[in-house]
Formats: C-alpha cells, sequence, structure tokens
C-alpha cells in the first residue's frame, strides 16, 4: 500500500490531497492509515467523491460502505463533544476517540470532503448568562 510508503518517509504531513483509485474501501483505509499522521493543523482532502455514488466504485447512495456515509457518521464524533450534545433520551453514546480530539471540522463540497485538524480542548456546553 503506498501509504505505507509515505509514512516511512514523512512522519508528519501538512496537507494530504487523496487522488487514489476512487474505490470505497481504499478511500476508507487511507483515511485510516493517514490521518494519524497529519500534523497538528493540517489538512486531509478527499476528492472526487463524486464516485461515492457509483457502483463501480462499490458506492452508492446511503449505502453503509460508501465513503460518504463514512464521512456522515465521523460528524457524529465531532458533534458529541465528549457526550456533551447527546443528552435527553439518548442511550447511545459516542466514546471520545483521537479523531474527535484532534478535528476542527468537516467540509462537503462538490466532489471533495475536507477534514481539517486543530487540536481540541476541553468542551463544555455554552453557559450563557440572563442579564
Amino acid at each position: 500500500f503506498p501509504s505505507h510508503e509515505i509514512i516511512k518517509k514523512h512522519q508528519f504531513i501538512d496537507i494530504v490531497l487523496d487522488d487514489g483509485s476512487h474505490m470505497m474501501h481504499h478511500m476508507i483505509a487511507s483515511l485510516e492509515m493517514l490521518y494519524p499522521y497529519v500534523s497538528e493543523n493540517g489538512v486531509y482532502i478527499v476528492e472526487d467523491t463524486c464516485c461515492c455514488y457509483w457502483e463501480q466504485f462499490d458506492g452508492g447512495l446511503y449505502k453503509k460502505t460508501s465513503f460518504m456515509e463514512y464521512a456522515k457518521r465521523l460528524i457524529d464524533s465531532i458533534q458529541a463533544s465528549a457526550n456533551l450534545h447527546l443528552g435527553g433520551n439518548t442511550h447511545e453514546k459516542i466514546p471520545v476517540n483521537p479523531f474527535m480530539r484532534s478535528t476542527d471540522f468537516i467540509a462537503f463540497y462538490d466532489s471533495a470532503v475536507v477534514f481539517e485538524k486543530r487540536k481540541q480542548g476541553f468542551r463544555s456546553d455554552l453557559i450563557t448568562q440572563s442579564m
């Protein structure tokens, strides 16, 4: 897998532009392998995500194995903010994980998904005072 060679050569990476095979399992495997090596303020871009909807790339609308569905699930990890926003009657909890601790945002564009890293501090519920 070419990603192994990249990691051997570069311990930290500032920008990754994934323009690989566009096969769903390759897109997911590359993100999982390389993302931990992206610098604290780095960017990981997956392009040609229109392929996530094409069967020849093992994609499809709402298909669980699609990279797009995988990326959508990662949004929950960011929004969970150490489970603070999952209050109420929700029984599902998302454990704190390295992705949550290192990712500032995920942006979805036409045929591209961008992951931007920023070290996350302790998150808490918004506190307001009444006047």
